[in-house]
């Protein structure tokens, strides 16, 4: 790659922060030339004042005798302002394009799990996810990580979207999914977002950040888990389970 191709790279991928950057340095500026602008503008306008022989001017002789000393000071504002808005901007036009290839690729994935099924059948579509769901546990072993306790049961869970392990059970479970289907069946609303945090308050999980950002739609398909019985490196039985879910309203926000 030569070198203006990587320093075209380099900007594109960091837009945003440059202009920002831009932004406060032209905010600076702009103080700075005002400041600066400030003395003789209070010149021109004493001068004025002995012009017309006047101890006090109007307020547009005033703007007409010291205006142009802002004019730089002016323009160095409205072009970091300019900056500002260019940078929220691109982050949103990101944010939104990312959010749309995240909800192509789950469609995508979506259809060829089931193709998957349709082709070599569920059993051995059940032995893909048994034998994916063993090499998950066994990069993400249970031995030294926390395991949180729930009011569910005390048969230890893991959920390999998110990677946590708690106790719980495989009713606890189910029912936390249909309560968030009941969600989407029942409601009105046919915009209405159930998010991930939902699906863990019904589990007696602790909410999250990220919680917020994704959930369910009716468009985007309903809480689907499928399950797993593995052992960890210890011997103890763990139910694995994974799901899969969409971004909020279209994007992360």
């Amino acid at each position: 790659m030569s070198v203006i191709n990587k320093v075209a790279s380099f900007t594109d991928k960091h837009a945003p922060d440059i202009l920002v950057g831009v932004g406060i340095a032209g905010m600076v500026t702009t103080v700075v030339l005002s400041v600066a602008a400030t003395p003789k503008a209070m010149k021109s306008i004493e001068e004025k004042k002995k012009q017309l022989n006047k101890t006090k001017l109007t307020v547009w002789q005033t703007v007409t005798a010291g205006w142009k000393y802002y004019v730089g000071p002016t323009v160095v504002g409205l072009a970091s302002i300019g900056c500002f808005l260019g940078s929220n901007g691109i982050q949103n036009k990101r944010n939104l394009n990312l959010a749309t290839a995240c909800a192509i690729l789950e469609t995508s994935s979506r259809r060829y799990a089931e193709k998957v099924i349709e082709t070599i059948g569920e059993k051995k579509e059940q032995q893909i996810r048994d034998k994916m769901a063993e090499e998950d546990i066994k990069k993400n072993p249970a031995r030294g990580q926390e395991v949180m306790c729930t009011a569910g049961g005390d048969t230890l869970c893991y959920d390999s979207k998110n990677k946590i392990y708690f106790k719980s059970s495989w009713n606890k479970i189910k029912n936390a999914e249909n309560a968030i289907n009941a969600q989407l069946n029942t409601s009105e609303d046919p915009d209405l977002f159930v998010p991930l945090n939902d699906f863990f308050y019904e589990l007696g999980l602790p909410m999250t950040d990220y919680g917020k950002m994704v959930g369910w739609k009716r468009d985007s398909g309903y809480l689907k888990i499928t399950r797993s019985s593995q052992l960890t490196e210890d011997g103890t039985p763990v139910l694995v389970f994974d799901y899969s879910y969409s971004a909020k309203y279209g994007r992360y926000d």
